[in-house]
């Protein structure tokens, strides 16, 4: 199990070294993304605090 997994990492330490731009691509789109993500896990929690009975549990 373990093996397999190093076996990923290194795949994907290799395609990020052979794509340095994809890898900052995607590390830059995730950063925009957290922001949002957090704000929306946020917006959720407050709406279920503000409203308990709001979705029938």
């Amino acid at each position: 199990m373990k093996a397999e997994r190093l076996k990923h990492l290194k795949k994907y330490i290799l395609l990020s070294i052979k794509f340095p731009t994809n890898f900052v691509l995607i590390y830059r789109i995730f950063k925009q993304m957290m922001p949002l993500f957090k704000r929306l896990m946020n917006y959720i929690m407050d709406s279920n605090e503000s409203f308990p009975n709001h979705h029938g549990l």
